[in-house]
C-alpha cells in the first residue's frame, strides 16, 4: 500500500513509505509533494484526462485545505521514464490537540492493472 503523509498545511513537504517510492521511481527520503518548491519537485507529473492537475486539486493538499476527506479521487502519475500509474487516492486530514489543522495523510491504490483489464 502506498501512504504518504504531511505535516504542513500546505503540504509541500511529503515522505511517503518506501513501497510508493519503489513505485514512483524516487530516492528514498525524497520529498514527493507536487507542491514543492520547483528545486525539490519530484520527477513525476499527476494527471486526469490528459490534463495536470494543479498540486492544490490533489488529495492531500485537498484533505488539508478544507479539514474534509477526500475519497476515490482518480488520477494518473506520468513517470520520468514515460511509464503511467492510475491511482486511486484518498486523504484525511491530520488535526493538532487544538482541532487545527496540522497536515494530512493519504493513500494510494494502483489501479493499473485493474483499468488495463
Amino acid at each position: 500500500m502506498s501512504v504518504c503523509i504531511s505535516e504542513d498545511t500546505e503540504c509541500r513537504t511529503m515522505k511517503a513509505n518506501k513501497f510508493f517510492e519503489e513505485l514512483l521511481g524516487v530516492a528514498s527520503g525524497s520529498n514527493m509533494s507536487q507542491s514543492a518548491p520547483s528545486s525539490e519537485k519530484p520527477n513525476f507529473k499527476a494527471y486526469l484526462n490528459e490534463k495536470e492537475i494543479p498540486a492544490e486539486e490533489l488529495p492531500m493538499q485537498r484533505a488539508a485545505a478544507t479539514g474534509k476527506p477526500v475519497f476515490n479521487d482518480e488520477f494518473d502519475i506520468l513517470l520520468a521514464d514515460g511509464r503511467i500509474v492510475n491511482f486511486y487516492g484518498h486523504a484525511v486530514p491530520l488535526f493538532d490537540c487544538q482541532g487545527q489543522i496540522r497536515g494530512a495523510i493519504g493513500v494510494f491504490d494502483d489501479v493499473t492493472e485493474r483499468k488495463l483489464a
